[in-house]
């Protein structure tokens, strides 16, 4: 068995290599073996040893060259032979993009255009950097010899990505581990909804249209009167600037507040208006009504 698996070690076919402080590699599944050591040698100091189930293998090491060889161990613990040794040269990690970060929402109203510092962590023995910004289907490319660049005039209300790659040299460039990070870039806040209206016939309430909105986000509460707690009538979203009660409505106080949302915009500010509605005597004399103040 030990002999068999000898063999086998011996034709392992190495796919690896290594980038960005990373060993990323595999190899041909060997029949009979059960765990499999990949042993990465430096010039100088105690080697680093890693096992794996799997004929794969992707860890994090120190930056430098090493001699690379893998053997594998049978079921009862019997170690292969050791492949044939490889020099593999291992680089440091690209930066850690810090800002924007992934998913970041920038908000700026005071102009269509603001001007945005990048940042981003320092690569030891890196002579530059190189920031790309993509914008849609374009991308730009900025170099610098520090770890912040700050782009000028960028346009609200968009989406953009971004990375860092290194310069290890004038003529060689190591990417970004972690490709493209996405940040938003949002305008002014849109207009407050005005002129709300409670139609108690209709069971609704009813505003107008607010340019550039896409929904409304919508409260509606209801207190009966002569009561202090208020119940909720509705609460959502709204793609129309209306929004019908299930429910009829009646005498007493109604606090209605609506937002106006839109895309790649800030939202506006709340509409925050109470109305009373007074019954009528025919009410007053109803028993019912009069049963459901108490």
């Amino acid at each position: 068995m030990r002999g068999f698996l000898s063999l086998f070690i011996l034709l392992v076919s190495f796919g690896s290599y290594a980038k960005t402080g990373r060993l990323n590699m595999e190899w041909e599944k060997v029949p009979g073996v059960a765990v499999y050591e990949v042993e990465l040698k430096p010039g100088r100091g105690k080697a680093l040893q890693f096992q794996t189930k799997e004929p794969v293998l992707d860890v994090e090491v120190p930056e430098g060259s090493y001699q690379l060889r893998v053997r594998g161990f049978d079921e009862e613990g019997y170690p292969g032979d050791w492949s044939s040794p490889e020099e593999v040269r291992i680089r440091p990690l690209p930066p850690i993009e810090k800002f924007p970060a992934d998913g970041a929402v920038i908000k700026y109203t005071k102009g269509p255009a603001l001007d945005i510092r990048f940042r981003w962590d320092a690569v030891k023995n890196s002579v530059g950097y190189v920031l790309q910004l993509k914008r849609g289907e374009k991308i730009e490319s900025y170099t610098s010899s520090s770890t912040s660049l700050t782009i000028k005039k960028i346009q609200v209300g968009q989406q953009l990505q971004w990375r860092v790659d290194v310069l290890q040299s004038s003529d060689v460039l190591q990417e970004s581990r972690g490709g493209f990070r996405t940040f938003t870039v949002i305008g002014r806040q849109l207009t407050t909804p005005d002129m709300q209206k409670l139609s108690l016939s209709k069971s609704e309430v009813a505003w107008p249209a607010v340019p550039e909105a896409k929904t409304y986000e919508v409260e509606v509460r209801f207190r009966k009167l002569l009561q202090k707690d208020w119940s909720e009538l509705f609460k959502g979203d709204s793609a129309s600037p209306t929004v019908a009660m299930k429910t009829a409505l009646g005498p007493g106080e109604y606090w209605v507040r609506i937002r106006a949302k839109g895309s790649l915009i800030s939202d506006s500010k709340w509409a925050d208006t109470k109305y009373f509605f007074k019954p009528s005597l025919s009410q007053l004399s109803q028993s019912d009504f009069l049963q459901s103040l108490r």
